[in-house]
Parts: structure tokens; C-alpha cells; sequence
């Protein structure tokens, strides 16, 4: 599975497994601010042609804060 896009209610993952309504799947990222990887427990929303919604539980305040940092880095232009 592999994020798409993310949010801070949940991510687009592509995949080839098919995932149904309401399972709950835990998933591992890697967010620079943490200086490595996290797990979140999240919840199949929908699926369809290979791309599946995922909303998240209960993140940790300081899964939300990196997920922020990270959110932020995307806004800043790149650096020559």
C-alpha cells in the first residue's frame, strides 16, 4: 500500500488488496519531524479501482504535530 495523498483526517492509499468497509488496518510512516517512523491504527472508508480511503483513529499529539511539519515543508519553495 502507498499513500497518495494525506490529510490530517486520513490518506489515499493505492493498492492491490481489497479492503473492506469499516476494517481496521494499522499503518507505519515516515515522517522526517519524528526522525523516523510511526504507526496509527485507521479505518477503510471506501475502496474502489485500486485506491482505498483510509481515515485515521486517535493520532498522538505528536504524530499531529509532525504530520503538520510535514505538511508545512510542502509548502516551502525548494532551495537551490
Amino acid at each position: 500500500m502507498r499513500a497518495r495523498n494525506i490529510s490530517l483526517g486520513g490518506m489515499l492509499c493505492v493498492t492491490d488488496d481489497v479492503l473492506a468497509y469499516g476494517v481496521k488496518v494499522m499503518v507505519h510512516m515516515v515522517l522526517p519531524a519524528l526522525g523516523g517512523g510511526t504507526s496509527c491504527l485507521m479505518v477503510v472508508r471506501w475502496h474502489k479501482d485500486g485506491d482505498v480511503g483510509l481515515q485515521f483513529g486517535s493520532l498522538r499529539a505528536k504524530q499531529v504535530w509532525a504530520l503538520n511539519q510535514y505538511f508545512v515543508s510542502l509548502d516551502k519553495p525548494e532551495e537551490d
